[in-house]
């Protein structure tokens, strides 16, 4: 049992029946100094030197947690500095606990990409409301298209990309309409014949069409109207952009299912945390997605892209899993 007394303020209380750091420094000095000064209980020089000796006990205890300090379970004094260096950003509901689990997962980054330092991080991001991450297979691994040929444009590398933005949206997805499109950066006109992906940026909204056409009116250098070899194939929005250079060739094998509980996936906050978790730990050519689970044995129904689906299972559909 703790010994209390004067000497074992809040701060200095420890878990032990030893005498305690402050009363061997005080006995220390009063042992040293007592011949020279009269430290009789109540004069002044006897309450410097007990001011003295708590001053040296609770220096040397915060020399003792240094080692705790440096561990994130066990850190207190150094709990904000650690966040930042391990670019923790804690919610406004997280308990002291919850930042020292979230920070202690992050420090698994050092392991990098494998799946365990993934399944404690996100883990320690959510806790029972994350459920399991889902990778594909390679034999069920597939592409899409199927063939890159018909997927948009392969530029050698020495070939100097074109940018464009639409001027006007596409609507009709049944007979070819015409558009205008606004050269970026110094680009030249498409030319008829020319392949061109629009709106690459968006999964399941991009897709590769043939300029037919192109007209544009006199001294005019930065706005054509461009008309494709057949109708666009889904709906576009004004200011997106039009390139040349990006392939529209997608794949499942590095695309990523993070199957969490159906609260946390309408939980903005639950799913920041799972966001930025995945960003900290997947390469730049991994993909993933959040999925709700419905019950322990399946996930969904959930929506996968429009108009196409590139990871074999049914598109508003419940897809069997075993988790």
């Amino acid at each position: 049992m703790p010994l209390l007394s004067a000497f074992t303020p809040l701060g200095l209380l420890e878990l032990s029946g030893e005498t305690s750091d402050a009363e061997h420094i005080y006995t220390t000095l009063r042992a040293q100094l007592e011949k020279s000064f009269d430290l009789s209980p109540g004069t002044h020089a006897e309450a410097r030197l007990y001011a003295l000796s708590i001053q040296m006990a609770f220096a040397r205890a915060i020399v003792k947690r240094v080692p705790r300090e440096m561990h994130p379970l066990s850190c207190y004094d150094l709990l904000t500095t650690l966040e930042k260096d391990w670019a923790c950003v804690p919610s406004a509901s997280d308990t002291l606990y919850d930042r020292k689990l979230r920070l202690a997962a992050r420090k698994l980054l050092m392991r990098g990409s494998r799946e365990e330092a993934l399944v404690t991080d996100l883990t320690a991001a959510i806790g029972a409301d994350f459920i399991k991450v889902k990778s594909c297979p390679i034999g069920s691994a597939a592409n899409f298209p199927t063939s890159a040929t018909t997927a948009g444009t392969f530029p050698t590398p020495a070939r100097a990309p074109k940018f464009y933005k639409l001027l006007t949206s596409i609507v009709s997805t049944t007979v070819r309409v015409s558009v205008q499109l606004q050269c970026i950066n110094t680009s030249a006109f498409p030319l008829a014949g020319e392949n061109l992906t629009i709106e690459p940026e968006i999964a399941g909204v991009s897709e590769a069409f043939t300029v037919q056409t192109v007209t544009s009116a006199p001294g005019v250098t930065d706005v054509c109207t461009i008309t494709p070899t057949a109708p666009f194939a889904r709906a576009h929005s004004v200011g997106g952009w039009a390139v040349s250079a990006a392939p529209l060739w997608l794949s499942n094998r590095y695309q990523l299912e993070v199957i969490i509980s159906d609260a946390a996936s309408r939980n903005a906050e639950k799913r920041r945390k799972v966001n930025e978790t995945m960003a900290r730990h997947c390469k730049s050519c991994e993909r993933w997605k959040l999925v709700a689970a419905s019950s322990s044995t399946q996930v969904g129904p959930f929506v996968f892209g429009v108009g196409h689906n590139i990871i074999g299972a049914t598109a508003l559909g419940a897809t069997p899993t075993n988790f």
